[in-house]
């Protein structure tokens, strides 16, 4: 169900970007947290960090679920005290946008941008401009304990 979710938020992403929500999939994502969190060792290759490299599981920090010796496995996740914070610190380990690592934190921080750019939880976002207008109706969404529904 996780990769499912990951395919919704991706498809939100786009939804997101056609409503002005988001600009283009070529943003950076730093701008979006930098005013809540004090992103450890913010380089330039962070700061460089896009929506695009998100959607492709291509950012270069070290952030891989297959791999359980990997600092941004989501195994990691239930000792972070903030799971968006726990991501925006992984240290960059190789460049963006050349290597894929399946990466949770990134379809995590994806659907916070969606939130705080359109003011609505991910799920009332969903129902509004994806489930409602083909028909869905009823849903169920699991969210992270840690993370804004």
């Amino acid at each position: 169900m996780t990769s499912v979710g990951k395919s919704i938020t991706s498809a939100l992403v786009g939804i997101a970007i056609e409503k002005g929500y988001i600009s283009n999939k070529n943003e950076p994502i730093a701008p979006y947290f930098k005013k809540d969190y004090a992103i450890e060792k913010l380089s330039t290759e962070k700061e460089d960090i896009q929506i695009y490299h998100l959607l492709t599981m291509s950012a270069g920090w070290d952030c891989d679920d297959w791999n359980e010796n990997s600092l941004g496995n989501t195994m990691h996740f239930p000792d972070a005290p903030d799971d968006f914070a726990f991501t925006l610190d992984l240290p960059m380990i190789k460049p963006n946008g050349e290597y894929f690592s399946y990466c949770s934190g990134g379809a995590n921080l994806l659907g916070e941008i969606i939130r705080r750019q359109s003011k609505l939880s991910l799920q009332d976002f969903g129902d509004k401009y994806l489930f409602n207008p083909i028909g869905v109706s009823q849903n169920e969404w699991f969210v992270t304990p840690k993370s804004t529904p």
